[in-house]
């Protein structure tokens, strides 16, 4: 999706099964992660942890840039959940980790995830996984998931302490 001289910037889309990835359309649920990755990293994402940062922060590698509504727009890392085409349920990723798993020179990932929602008062974990082969699509700057298997995101309900963000 683009490089600086610090950090090349990919995102990835992983979707459940009823879920169109190239519009964000159908029935089920939707990851969106935007990740900073090596300068030299062009086509692969490479192995490692990720963590989430605030979207002021440097774009520096190993890195992912957390949810964020700007106007009318969302902006960064977020899960949705779908009906019907229409977005029902909505979480931006603010504090957590995303790991990726690769094997260079194939299309094998693995990219298992953690994070916790902006809200402080009654904030849930989002989590889940994905294992399968992920396509590099120049066009839209992404790597989709093609195939391989996603665990559903889990949004537990139960409250937790408040939590200060590093």
């Amino acid at each position: 999706m683009g490089a600086d001289d610090k950090s090349s910037l990919f995102g990835i889309l992983l979707g459940t099964e009823g879920v169109t990835l190239s519009n964000g359309t159908g029935t089920g649920e939707l990851m969106q992660f935007f990740v900073n990755a090596d300068p030299d990293a062009v086509k692969e994402l490479p192995a490692g942890k990720y963590e989430i940062v605030p979207r002021s922060a440097p774009m520096e590698p190993e890195t992912v840039i957390e949810g964020y509504k700007e106007g009318n727009q969302l902006g960064g890392s977020w899960y949705f959940e779908l009906e019907k085409n229409l977005t029902v349920n909505r979480a931006p990723a603010y504090e957590g980790t995303v790991t990726i798993g690769h094997t260079e020179n194939t299309l094998d990932y693995t990219v298992d995830f953690e994070f916790y929602d902006d809200n402080l008062d009654e904030g849930y974990i989002v989590s889940g996984s994905f294992s399968g082969k992920m396509e590099y699509i120049y066009d839209a700057g992404t790597l989709q998931a093609k195939g391989g298997r996603v665990t559903a995101p889990r949004r537990p309900a139960d409250k937790r302490a408040a939590r200060i963000r590093r």
